[in-house]
């Protein structure tokens, strides 16, 4: 049986060139090994070490965190991918998904989401995932996407964007789709009472993070000046379509 080189939990960096910190996947490397969104197709992570993989997990489909999928079950072609409920067709034709991020430009900053033929399964809140030595569960998380779903593992809570994004120290809300069911998610995740909180951008953020969304009101953007540059335009475009 093949060794992974990992071990636990591991986050790494899988943003675009211009801002490699933007995005961070996460890998639960146990008896058996998660990946938790891939990131966007043109994401520089080096995944290399990485000599096995049974599940991909995807919190919601938007080419920021699926894009690099296709390059991953290419690597790993018996991946099983576990997907929100009525997403399928988005990766079986993403036509639609990557005209909607042709808005502002972001597409051109993430790359397009390609179609991908993969082992997919459609999980639902309440399903565990076995990863042999634990189990991980599934919860609905709407907010930012009406079917974003999150992965609870022991104490810890992999929540992709249904609970805001964090620069420069700063907790930012990102309900896309509905601002109420999007502070719903956060009183949710705050009830829960994790150890720590995986988002997708970008990192490992404790119960202060979500407090901080419960009390946003504005946003300064010069907290959120980074390089003066490329990062900074990243957010800005970004941030410009989370409104």
């Amino acid at each position: 049986m093949s060794r992974l080189p990992c071990s636990g939990i591991r986050e790494v960096k899988a943003g675009p060139p211009e801002f490699p910190e933007f995005h961070s996947l996460y890998l639960l490397c146990f008896d058996k090994a998660m990946m938790i969104d891939p990131g966007p197709s043109n994401s520089v992570a080096d995944l290399g070490f990485l000599d096995k993989l049974d599940y991909v997990f995807v919190t919601h489909p938007h080419p920021d965190h699926v894009g690099l999928l296709k390059e991953v079950v290419e690597r790993f072609p018996q991946v099983q991918v576990l997907v929100p409920p009525q997403s399928l067709d988005l990766f079986l034709y993403p036509e639609k998904l990557n005209s909607i991020f042709s808005v502002g430009e972001l597409l051109q900053i993430f790359g397009p989401m390609e179609q991908v033929k993969a082992n997919f399964r459609e999980v639902k809140a309440g399903e565990e995932v076995d990863l042999g030595d634990r189990k991980a569960r599934v919860i609905y998380s709407p907010g930012h996407d009406m079917r974003h779903i999150s992965l609870l593992l022991d104490e810890a809570l992999f929540a992709g964007d249904s609970l805001g994004v964090r620069f420069n120290g700063v907790s930012i809300p990102t309900p896309w789709y509905d601002k109420e069911k999007f502070r719903d998610t956060v009183r949710e995740a705050l009830s829960l009472r994790p150890r720590m909180v995986g988002i997708a951008h970008s990192g490992l953020v404790g119960l202060n993070h979500l407090n901080e969304l419960l009390d946003w009101r504005t946003l300064d953007p010069d907290q959120l000046r980074i390089d003066g540059g490329s990062r900074d335009e990243v957010l800005r475009l970004y941030l410009g379509i989370n409104g």
